[in-house]
């Protein structure tokens, strides 16, 4: 089973909501939304409730801002 059209409209929605919080830049709210997206396509966590499914996308798209911000803290130290 995967996510209903609706469902992935909202889950994007949310997601985007969420990233704007953790960055306040638009190409980079676009690439770990999208990002997201694709490790959850990957993962098959389709079999998931909706809002498990939500909140696990989110935990995701926070570690990979947080290895976003890391990488480039490393290069500006370089």
């Amino acid at each position: 089973m995967s996510l209903s059209n609706s469902e992935s409209k909202k889950l994007y929605s949310s997601l985007m909501g969420y990233a704007y919080k953790l960055c306040k830049d638009k190409t980079l709210m676009q690439d770990l939304v999208h990002d997201t997206f694709i490790k959850q396509m990957d993962q098959h966590h389709d079999d998931l409730p909706f809002d498990n499914i939500k909140y696990w996308c989110m935990r995701v798209l926070k570690n990979r801002f947080n290895d976003v911000v890391k990488k480039k803290r490393e290069v500006q130290l370089d």
